[in-house]
């Protein structure tokens, strides 16, 4: 049976503005948390996370808190990456640190250096960030087959 390995891609701070409660649905709470921007930085990789997306969220009636963050990122060398990350957010208290807290980034990168961010599968954690409830952290890995990533990352970023 293949086996999963994890390998970087790269690490985001992203600051935010306080959620905005959007009311109650038969679901949930519906919530809305403005992304006013950040950076990321990883191996051939980095650049800012563009002001105006959003995590939009739902908190469920079992306390779990599922995310949908949209947003872009800008690289160093000008291209947009447009990311749009589900995920799974649950902390007993509801205060950080969760005790889970998993995402699955999925991007939609420029044909050139970046198309690899394409043709993978890609998981995160997110973690509080250095300004308390108003920025996260992002860790962000991809998700590669008995070691072989597609295609491989040095041969993507012509390193």
């Amino acid at each position: 049976m293949p086996g999963l390995d994890l390998r970087f891609a790269y690490e985001a701070m992203v600051t935010l503005q306080p959620e905005e409660v959007q009311g109650h649905t038969h679901k949930g709470q519906r919530l809305r948390v403005p992304i006013t921007g950040g950076r990321f930085q990883g191996q051939g990789l980095s650049g800012r996370i563009l002001p105006g997306g959003a995590d939009w969220q739902l908190l469920r009636k079992d306390g779990r808190l599922e995310i949908e963050a949209i947003y872009d990122m800008q690289t160093e060398d000008g291209a947009f990456i447009h990311v749009r990350n589900k995920g799974l957010w649950y902390s007993a208290n509801n205060q950080w640190p969760a005790e889970y807290a998993v995402t699955h980034p999925v991007f939609e990168a420029p044909q050139g250096p970046y198309e690899w961010m394409n043709t993978s599968l890609f998981v995160g954690t997110v973690g509080e960030g250095p300004d308390g409830p108003l920025s996260i952290r992002l860790a962000v890995y991809q998700v590669c087959m008995n070691t072989q990533c597609l295609p491989p990352l040095a041969t993507a970023l012509n390193l």
